[in-house]
């Protein structure tokens, strides 16, 4: 087995971020080379039994967990364009290893942050349970996830850079110029 780990960081996001269209720029050939990490994991369902549904994920280094129903190069002919964009995103807020599973079953990685309804674009509370094929594959994810959460965390805390002054100052320095070779 591996070592428990719980990681419970706080990131902190507008309604507006984590709200944002998923058509903006987040289809997946934009967001795969600059992953953190991707690939495929079970998408455990909250019912009794649970379902499972393999999904592709790609996780970005700013702490953002999509979620896809497939992935690239699939080769199958129903994998169009609509399906190459996200179903929905998780920001980060809490990553921990799932201890209430027996021994024997697959290791799980539970994630909990604030998402966007796929139909409604409405922020809401999520949690998912994310299913490992092993105990290597859910300490990779599990590690990236945590560091991932973390550097998240502190970047929203520092506070943004002010304006820069050199589009105003440029446009104010061509104005004066004007004037000056107009005397």
């Amino acid at each position: 087995g591996y070592a428990p780990s719980t990681v419970s960081t706080t990131t902190s996001s507008t309604a507006s971020e984590s709200a944002a269209p998923l058509d903006q720029g987040y289809s997946l050939a934009n967001l795969l080379p600059s992953a953190a990490m991707h690939g495929y994991l079970l998408k455990v369902g909250s019912g009794d039994p649970p379902a499972r549904k393999r999904r592709y994920f790609v996780l970005t280094s700013d702490g953002r967990l999509f979620l896809f129903r497939s992935g690239p190069g699939t080769g199958d002919p129903a994998h169009t364009q609509q399906q190459q964009l996200p179903v929905t995103f998780l920001p980060l807020r809490t990553v921990q290893l799932d201890h209430s599973a027996d021994a024997a079953a697959a290791p799980r990685i539970v994630v909990h942050g604030s998402g966007t309804d796929a139909g409604s674009g409405n922020l809401v509370q999520r949690t998912w349970t994310l299913e490992c094929a092993d105990g290597t594959e859910a300490r990779a994810w599990l590690r990236r996830l945590e560091a991932t959460a973390r550097l998240a965390a502190v970047l929203s805390s520092v506070p943004p850079p002010p304006p820069a002054a050199t589009p105003a100052g440029s446009a104010l320095l061509v104005a004066t110029a004007a004037a000056l070779a107009s005397l």
